[in-house]
């Protein structure tokens, strides 16, 4: 408060200058608030039969102001469709984002299911493998050859890469000494092709 007590010109002083102000922004306006000088107040009323010149400006301005609001109104409303629509399609979107993210995860899953059953089912061939290249092993050739002779190509390339040199090279020998018309005798050569490869 002693402050203010202090100071009381400078606020008096400030009140008279925005007052001042305040003043000479109205009189450089007037033209915006008083009717133009030279135009007879009759001409306006005369334009609007039976209306007084102030009820003729304000109805111009009103009208302006009623068109303003009609065209604001329409483009709220082209706003308001165009909003509905973007509302749409976001839930289109995320709802195929869903989908999409569940289909990944059933592929995952099944990817993981089928090389789990790939690996369980190359050690059972491998097992499987390793069993019956001991069970030729100990047959003798010529029966181990008879036998091979009717099963699969890749089957017995399997089996042979999976026993021991010494029998493998009998079983192969045994082929070879097949007579020439015996489809054993050409077996031996696309097994020990076959071999080379996979070694």
């Amino acid at each position: 408060m002693a402050f203010l007590i202090r100071f009381w010109y400078l606020i008096l002083l400030v009140f008279i200058v925005s007052l001042v102000s305040a003043v000479g922004l109205l009189y450089l306006q007037r033209e915006d608030w008083l009717p133009p000088p030279g135009r007879d107040e009759t001409e306006v009323a005369d334009e609007v039969p039976g209306m007084s010149v102030e009820y003729s400006r304000w109805n111009y301005h009103i009208s302006s102001v009623e068109d303003l609001r009609v065209k604001i109104e329409g483009e709220r409303e082209v706003i308001r469709k165009e909003q509905a629509q973007l509302e749409i399609l976001d839930k289109r979107v995320r709802s195929e984002i869903e989908e999409l993210e569940r289909i990944r995860a059933e592929i995952t899953a099944i990817r993981e299911g089928i090389n789990a059953d790939y690996i369980e089912i190359e050690e059972a061939e491998r097992a499987n493998i390793a069993q019956l290249s001991s069970v030729y092993t100990e047959m003798r050739p010529e029966a181990a050859v008879n036998i091979l002779v009717d099963l699969d190509l890749e089957l017995v390339v399997k089996i042979l890469s999976g026993m021991d040199e010494e029998p493998a090279s009998r079983i192969l020998a045994e082929m070879s000494a097949a007579p020439e018309e015996s489809k054993m005798r050409g077996m031996a050569a696309r097994i020990t092709r076959m071999m080379q490869l996979i070694k």
